[in-house]
């Protein structure tokens, strides 16, 4: 029995019998060699991936990894690295245990924690009878998995970020962070109208660029020429992304 949909939370399922694949347990990310398959799920991931040398270019502190969370966890039980040169994956992820409550294609950071998640390849929670002996199968199809693509989507899209003072209509400080590009192109080398002189992003320089002050710099930290206080009121802003989004801009705050 096989069900095939795509990356927009469509997964093809297949009934397969396996009798060895590879496995990183415990949240090692390093890469392992064969071992005989334990009881437990298998995911398998295949198809191109778009951006993903990104990551390489903020150096060892980042990797994208397919990998499997408990209910609530931020660090993963189980997780496959997935090389950041490479244009296509082909990856297995094998003998995760009842703990796991979703499998997820992300970026984790040097102590594993999940920084970014580009999208849930499967929930058990949604699908509590999923007979273990069925491989999920997940196809990538050019998911965007860029630094840029990563940060938008944890801190400037989606209700309680950014968007919501600087989406449609009249945008706080006339700045519209609507869609990838467009806020790309509104925040890298743009004036800034709070900070006289000083630009939004300044490429290669996080310490000088307004976006990451405004990141960082909180109300009790003193007076802000801003209005807002970002960093009591915009979620996601703990310091393991405050630290990305650092990385990002010192790297060349590059879109890809």
């Amino acid at each position: 029995m096989q069900i095939v949909m795509n990356i927009h939370s469509k997964i093809l399922l297949g009934l397969v019998s396996v009798l060895a694949l590879s496995s990183c347990d415990d949240g090692d990310i390093k890469t392992s060699s064969a071992v005989t398959l334990k009881d437990g799920y298998v995911v398998k991931v295949t198809g191109a991936l778009a951006n993903a040398s990104s990551w390489s270019e903020l150096g060892k502190s980042y990797t994208l990894v397919v990998a499997g969370f408990a209910e609530g966890d931020s660090f993963p039980t189980i997780s496959k690295i997935i090389p950041p040169e490479s244009e296509s994956i082909d990856i297995t992820l094998s003998g995760m245990e009842n703990s796991v409550s979703t499998v997820e294609l992300c970026a984790i950071n040097s102590i594993y924690k999940r920084v970014v998640s580009y999208d849930t390849i499967f929930s058990f929670q949604d699908n509590p009878d999923w007979d273990p002996r069925d491989t999920i199968f997940y196809e990538a199809d050019g998911r965007d998995v860029g630094v840029y693509c990563g940060i938008y989507n944890k801190l400037i899209a989606g209700k309680g970020k950014c968007f919501r003072c600087h989406g449609e209509g009249s945008a706080a400080a006339d700045m519209h962070l609507v869609g990838k590009e467009r806020s790309y192109a509104e925040l890298v080398g743009v004036d800034a109208k709070t900070v006289s002189g000083s630009k939004r992003v300044v490429a290669g320089d996080a310490d000088n660029s307004v976006l990451y002050r405004v990141a960082t710099e909180a109300k009790t930290d003193g007076a802000l020429p801003w209005h807002y206080d970002h960093v009591s009121n915009v979620d996601g802003l703990d310091y393991n992304n405050q630290k990305l989004l650092r990385d990002w801009i010192n790297a060349g705050a590059k879109m890809n």
